[in-house]
Formats: structure tokens, sequence, C-alpha cells
């Protein structure tokens, strides 16, 4: 348990350091020449829910680039957190990815790779992933893609999610 505690620590740790950097230091905005596109840069702590067979919460950090333009808005993200659920035992799941929302229907399309562990075993997934995104929110479905060739009850095949920035 001494290296959940490490990574809780870093979690909140990074998560402080993104709310700091919300005063302007980590966040740039800037227009274009003709005053019609908007271009934003921050970084902010974030959680969710991720449903299935199983449930999971989640705490992590992303790191967003958004243009706001005449015809759409468009989010460029990356982020890590930290999945934690319960199936019988703890689950935990660090979980990188990236996203891309925009066009005018808001549409988002994502890709993740996490490793669940219920620290008996562990199972790396891929998680593409396609939904409704409005700047950082976004409501997404995907389908866990097993790289390792393993299969574990503890871990979802269809995954719903419901990704909300603390900002």
């Amino acid at each position: 348990m001494g290296g959940f505690k490490l990574l809780v620590t870093i979690i909140l740790s990074l998560g402080c350091v993104s709310v700091q950097a919300q005063d302007g230091s980590g966040s740039r905005k800037s227009t274009s020449a003709q005053g019609r596109e908007k271009k934003n840069t921050s970084t902010y702590p974030l959680i969710g829910y991720n449903g299935g067979r199983c449930h999971f919460g989640e705490l992590g950090i992303e790191r967003g680039y958004y243009r706001d333009s005449d015809l759409y808005e468009r989010l460029i993200a990356y982020h890590f957190s930290l999945v934690v659920g319960h199936h019988e035992q703890l689950i935990l799941a660090p979980k990188l990815g990236g996203y891309l929302i925009g066009g005018p229907k808001n549409l988002a399309v994502g890709i993740n790779v996490i490793d669940y562990t219920n620290f008996e075993e562990n199972v790396v997934r891929i998680l593409p992933e396609v939904g409704l995104g409005v700047r950082n929110f976004k409501l997404m479905y995907g389908y866990h893609l097993a790289i390792d060739g393993k299969d574990a009850a503890f871990s979802n095949t269809h995954n719903f999610s419901l990704i909300l920035p603390l900002i």
C-alpha cells in the first residue's frame, strides 16, 4: 500500500499545481489578426466516472489546447489520471490518453492506455472512445481492447464515461 499512497500524493500534488496555474501563469490566450479566432492553453484537474460491468472513479490532470473560431470550437487535450474501483477487492489503474473535441456537432474521439491491477494480476487495455464533448466536458463510449491477451473480471469490455474538469 506504500506505492498507492505515493501515487495518490503525486496525483494530488499535480492537481494543486494545475489549480495554481489557473491564475494566468499556465494559461495563454491570443487572438488572430482578424480577431475571429481565440486560442487558450490551460492545465486543470479532472474527475470522472467510468461504468460498465464494473464502476470506477477517476481523478487526474489534463492539458488542453482550445481554439474558438467563427465556425466551431476545437479542443486537443492529453491527460494522466488514476482510475479507482472495487470488484471483490481494490482495483487501481493508471490511465494515459488524449482527446480531440470539436466540429459543428461537438464530436469527441479519444484513445487511452489503461493498466488495471488488483495487486494479484494486471491487465493492459487500449480504450478507443467516441462521444460528445463541449470544451473539457466529455460523455464517451469506449470498447476495451486487450493488448496483453488476458481477460479479467475486474475490467470493463464496454465502457461509458463522464469526465468533468475542475475549473
